[in-house]
């Protein structure tokens, strides 16, 4: 069975969509949410304050225990890479994860190794999930961070290896050894291999409010947007995951744990993006499945509005064999460069 995690803005609305939703399908379920709310932040995350939800403690703590009476688990999301070991209080941290556990929480989303290492001394009954944004890259390092601590025992790869074939072939062989979920995010489209990206997760977790996203022209988001806006094959050089594309994955390597992103999304787009990949479905533009869609061509026009799209890439055109051209090779980027330029130039529309 295939099993997704959602990003979860905490909307009732949401959750009743999600439990509900599971009960039409029998191949693939939506089985774990992620997400963090504004007033519980003892540890931060890879995201600005303002774009965090601000949720009642008591409709917090209803909505995780309505989740886990529908078997679906609540992964709270502490994932920032960026921590000051001189700031850490143990005892506050133990407090923290007390509460999130009383709420029902039992599994946390990290991205730094010494707060990985604290969870496992203080509270080892919490499982951890390894963040994409950790960017593990060696089976090795799997070994090391289970010495940490034994509860971790999930990690979303690296997105950027969504489309390295021997990569998540070793990854599936010694996650298996060690008794570790291995997950894949299928709607992320940063630039493929990025220039910025560390440091744009370290900017999301310094910036508080919108106006401390603006300086150096929107510094490091203006730069991918803006590079997207004026190239759009990068669309397609980003290593999304299509929804019909994940029973490849499935099928070739056995990974059967999807992340789909939204935890900061409107519940409407939520529940399409959602539905959308329950369905395992796609055949419309291929830039509707990434949330912040409409802010694409903002800095690249050196305006603060947002302006409309004035092109679409076509997923109908983007077939099986778009992903399985990268199984069982590693292609030099001459032929990954001619591959996607293949594909660009058949599924890309201007209005």
């Amino acid at each position: 069975m295939i099993k997704l995690m959602m990003g979860n803005n905490f909307d009732l609305e949401l959750i009743d969509f999600i439990i509900e939703e599971n009960k039409n399908y029998s191949n693939i379920k939506i089985n774990e949410v992620f997400g963090s709310i504004r007033d519980l932040n003892t540890i931060q995350t890879a995201r600005p304050d303002f774009r965090v939800p601000e949720v009642d403690l008591d409709l917090f703590s209803e909505i995780c225990h309505k989740l886990n009476d529908n078997g679906v688990i609540v992964n709270y999301t502490i994932n920032t890479p960026l921590v000051d070991h001189k700031d850490i209080d143990e005892k506050e941290y133990e407090k923290f994860l007390n509460e999130l556990y009383d709420f029902g929480v039992r599994r946390i989303t990290v991205a730094h190794p010494l707060i990985i290492k604290i969870i496992g001394k203080i509270f080892p009954k919490m499982k951890v999930e390894l963040s994409t944004i950790y960017r593990i890259q060696h089976p090795r390092q799997l070994y090391d961070i289970k010495g940490f601590n034994p509860s971790f025992n999930k990690i979303c790869v690296d997105v950027i290896r969504n489309r390295d074939y021997y990569h998540l072939e070793d990854m599936k062989k010694y996650c298996d050894e060690l008794d570790i979920e291995i997950e894949l995010l299928v709607n992320e489209f940063c630039i493929y291999n990025c220039v910025v990206r560390d440091q744009c997760y370290h900017a999301h977790v310094m910036n508080k409010i919108v106006e401390d996203t603006k300086h150096f022209n929107h510094w490091p988001m203006g730069y991918c947007i803006s590079k997207r806006s004026k190239e759009p094959i990068e669309w397609l050089y980003a290593t999304f995951i299509l929804p019909q594309h994940m029973k490849l994955y499935y099928d070739e390597f056995g990974i059967e744990n999807f992340k789909v992103t939204g935890r900061t999304a409107p519940t409407p787009y939520a529940k399409w993006v959602a539905k959308t990949y329950l369905d395992q479905d796609y055949k419309d533009n291929l830039l509707k499945l990434w949330q912040d869609v409409k802010n694409i061509p903002r800095v690249a026009s050196g305006k603060d509005d947002f302006i409309g799209l004035h092109y679409s890439i076509d997923s109908d055109k983007i077939d099986d064999n778009f992903i399985k051209w990268y199984f069982n090779r590693r292609p030099s980027w001459s032929e990954e460069k001619e591959h996607i330029e293949k594909y660009f130039e058949k599924s890309f529309r201007e209005f």
